[in-house]
């Protein structure tokens, strides 16, 4: 029961996953599994973030080859 409530907070994002497995009293890594068991993703990457991080990586990589 502890688990389903943890599951249903965080995605609601009303708690968050740190939060989830205290609440689930399981580790970090079996609440990870739970969530992939049920298809609910434990973190979101945007495609704005994928972006953002390509552009980082691409002035990053001008910086080191100087």
């Amino acid at each position: 029961m502890k688990i389903a409530l943890a599951i249903l907070l965080f995605q609601e994002r009303s708690i968050s996953l740190g939060k989830a497995t205290e609440l689930a009293e399981i580790s970090r890594v079996k609440f990870k599994e739970v969530l992939k068991e049920h298809g609910i993703p434990a973190y979101e990457y945007s495609e704005k973030d994928l972006t953002r991080d390509k552009q980082v990586i691409a002035k990053y990589r001008k910086t080191v080859k100087r």
